[in-house]
Order: C-alpha cells, then structure tokens, then sequence
C-alpha cells in the first residue's frame, strides 16, 4: 500500500482522465480561399472531427469560399 492510498486517495492514471476529456485543435491559416493548403485543412478538420474531436478553424482574412449558408 502507498502513501496515497493509506491517506485515502484514490489513484487514477492519467490516461483515464485524458479519455474523459474532450480533445480540441484550433487551426489558424491566412484566409480559406480555394487552395491545396485549404483543401488539406478542411480534410483534415472533417477527419479530426469525425475521430471525436471538437476542431474550430480561424481565418486571419476574409475570402472565406468554404462557409456557405
């Protein structure tokens, strides 16, 4: 028995707690015009969040051709 456990705490792994969390990933790029790089993010930001992930995605100018109503 540990010193832990003789306190009474309860000892959880970190990798338990790391599941329990909501993994998240900002991407920051120049603007969303049609592109390669664009393109990639977007695949991406659609794989990352089909995996679970909460993915957000700034843009630093205008030219969004992605965002569509």
């Amino acid at each position: 028995m540990d010193d832990a456990q003789e306190e009474g705490y309860v000892v959880v792994p970190s990798v338990a707690i790391a599941r329990k969390r909501r993994r998240g990933v900002l991407f920051v790029i120049g603007t969303l015009d049609l592109g390669g790089t664009e393109s990639q993010l977007v695949l991406l930001a659609k794989g990352l969040k089909q995996r679970g992930w909460r993915v957000e995605v700034f843009a630093l100018s205008g030219g969004a051709c992605w965002l569509r109503p």
